[in-house]
């Protein structure tokens, strides 16, 4: 099979939390939408890229804007998990550093129809922080039943997915010296990992705590 319609196949695995999501939406916290609004920009800038792939040959616009929405969306998010609570100047600091970082790169160094590695160093680099930070607050709290927390399946999803992210942009980064055919078989075989990564995202969704309701 053509490896892009490989990449189109394991790409909207990401229907799957997407459609948990949506089953279980009236029942989700406010406090769970950054996450929830993340997973649906997933899908949309799956169905995005892969319509641009095949009308421009170049779906970086999509990707690049994706990642940008996706940093600020996941901040917000460990914001609600109360990560930053009593170091909200650190919250605000990220959210600014992803943004000048991402207007940088792409609207004075390069420009958003390039594919470009340093905001995404930076973004991964930091979910991965967030989320080993976020499980050892989970750990120190609630250290039974870890399996059957939500926030700490996302967690361990963000570690795999980003710290592998991560290698795979400092390879792009130097790709000028690296082999083509290595690089494309390395990202041939990361396609395969969305698939638990996006398993866990919907048991993590089906996990989230029902929102709290009131009666007189």
């Amino acid at each position: 099979m053509h490896i892009y319609y490989i990449e189109l196949l394991i790409s909207f695995v990401s229907i799957l939390p997407a459609i948990v999501a949506i089953t279980k939406w009236k029942k989700i916290p406010p406090s769970y939408y950054p996450f929830i609004w993340f997973i649906w920009l997933t899908v949309l800038r799956d169905i995005l890229a892969a319509i641009s792939a095949q009308i421009y040959r170049n779906n970086a616009v999509v990707t690049n804007i994706y990642v940008l929405l996706a940093g600020i969306f996941l901040l917000l998010q460990f914001n609600n998990w109360s990560l930053f609570k009593q170091h909200k100047k650190m919250f605000y600091f990220l959210l600014a550093l992803f943004i000048a970082v991402w207007c940088w790169e792409f609207l004075y160094f390069t420009n958003l129809w390039h594919y470009s590695s340093y905001y995404r160093i930076i973004f991964n680099f930091i979910i991965v922080l967030l989320s080993i930070h976020t499980i050892n607050l989970i750990i120190n709290s609630t250290p039974t039943k870890l399996i059957k927390n939500g926030v700490f399946l996302i967690c361990i999803a963000f570690i795999i997915l980003y710290t592998i992210k991560i290698i795979l942009e400092i390879i792009f980064a130097l790709g000028s010296y690296t082999n083509n055919v290595f690089m494309n078989h390395i990202y041939d075989k990361i396609l395969y990992l969305f698939i638990p990564i996006n398993i866990l995202y919907a048991i993590a969704i089906k996990l989230i705590p029902q929102k709290s309701t009131f009666t007189l």
